[in-house]
Formats: structure tokens, sequence, C-alpha cells
């Protein structure tokens, strides 16, 4: 990590959870940045949406614009809702677990919250999948206090880490 970069908060889970939230976000960095290593239990399924919801707002004020694709295959895609990646269903081999970054542009101002967002997910089948490159916008002028990560359909499993960094510009 760059030395700009300074841990607010981190938890692993040790039991399934639906969601896991970030709460009292201080304002004292320029920039945040989310690591989410995780997992879901969906029935039947090789990927879970993964949803990120901003001071428990749940109205339509997101939106995205999205690159995507399996390794032979890319398609693009727009969207108006909290789906900001993806993590590995039960489908996918056993104990595999998805990667997904978050980077969210001065998230204390008062202006509109840009969101880059990357997650990769393994499938270790013939039909290895997927790499998603994601541009988010917030459409909400207030400060970031609070950072809600959600499993699309069924819940994250035992193991899943959620790590909060505060970005300093020095």
């Amino acid at each position: 990590m760059a030395n700009t970069y300074a841990l607010i908060n981190k938890n692993t889970l040790t039991s399934p959870a639906s969601s896991f939230t970030f709460t009292s976000i201080p304002s004292t960095y320029t920039d945040l940045v989310v690591h989410v290593s995780a997992r879901s239990n969906p029935e039947s399924s090789y990927a879970s949406n993964l949803l990120l919801t901003f001071n428990s707002d749940t109205a339509s004020n997101y939106s995205s614009i999205s690159i995507q694709g399996p390794v032979d295959t890319n398609s693009t895609f727009t969207g108006s809702s909290t789906n900001f990646n993806q993590i590995p269903g039960t489908l996918v081999g056993s104990n595999t677990f998805g990667s997904a970054e978050f980077y969210i542009f001065s998230y204390s101002s008062s202006t509109f919250k840009r969101i880059q967002s990357f997650s990769a997910v393994e499938i270790n089948s013939s039909a290895n999948y997927s790499i998603r490159n994601v541009e988010h916008l917030w459409s909400n002028s207030a400060a970031i206090s609070s950072i809600t990560i959600e499993a699309g359909t069924g819940s994250m499993i035992i193991g899943s880490s959620f790590y909060l960094y505060g970005v300093k510009n020095t």
C-alpha cells in the first residue's frame, strides 16, 4: 500500500451475513478505498451481484456504466441500481473467493460522488469468468458516512473480508 492509505476499519465474517456496514466514516480524508474478498452462497449460481449503498440511501440515486466479460467475450451495460460488482457463487470451485475494489473520489465533498470499481471472479470451469470494470455515480451531495456492502442473492460466507482505507492527499 502507498503510504497515503490509512486503514480505517476491517472485518472478516465469522458467520454468514447478507450484508456488512462500515459506519462512522471520518471526513478527514480526500478519498476512500474499499477492498472486498468474498464468496456468496446463492443456490446454483456462478456469481452474485455485490451491492453498495451509501448512507442507507436506497432511492434511485445510483447510475453506472460497465465493461465486463468472460475470457472470450466482452459486453457493456448501463444501470441505475446499487449493483456495483460481482462475487463468486456456489457453482464456482469450492473455497474460491472473488475480489473487488471500490475507489470513491471526494467522498466528503458537497458534490455528486464518482466511484470506480473493479472485480474478478474465477470460476475454475469451462466458463472461466469474469472481470468487470464499472464507473458509478451517486447523485447525492451528502458526505459519505456509512457504506453497506450486500450480496445480491443469498449471503456472504464465513471468511469474507472487508477493508476500508482513507486516502490522504499529501
